[in-house]
């Protein structure tokens, strides 16, 4: 299952946790094992080491859209305290412009988690193009 549910404008309270939970249930229901859920930057991990700038935008993001912020996290939150196979992809900057071939994935300012792929990083392909194989065995993904 995958999963790219975001917030809406105007923010609809809690929508974000209760996709998640209804998400969760459905697929236990039905024996489905395995989720990618797509979330933003506002939701931090502990293995994230923000850097000045992102602490400020992370002070942005909680003044004006706090909300939103706080559901995304207890979407995660659901995510991870379910007994499935998951992993939660956060796309923190996704920008239009020309084709640059890399992006980089990891943990926010943790150059120890970055894997740099070869991909079409164009915002409407960056999402559809992303490879989870790239990913071990971390806070925002989990095998069994």
């Amino acid at each position: 299952m995958i999963s790219a549910l975001g917030p809406t404008r105007p923010p609809v309270p809690h929508m974000m946790e209760t996709s998640a939970q209804n998400i969760v249930a459905g697929m236990k229901k039905h024996g489905v094992r395995r989720l990618v859920s797509a979330t933003g930057a506002g939701v931090r991990q502990t293995e994230d080491q923000p850097k000045f700038i992102d602490h400020f935008i992370g002070f942005l993001l909680n003044l004006l859209a706090k909300d939103v912020v706080l559901d995304s996290a207890a979407n995660v939150k659901v995510i991870q305290e379910s007994d499935l196979d998951w992993t939660v992809v956060r796309f923190p900057r996704l920008v239009d412009g020309e084709h640059t071939g890399r992006y980089q994935v990891g943990y926010v300012s943790n150059p120890s988690c970055y894997l740099p792929k070869e991909v079409d990083a164009t915002s409407e392909h960056k999402k559809r193009n992303f490879d989870f194989k790239t990913f071990g065995s971390d806070g925002m993904n989990r095998f069994r």
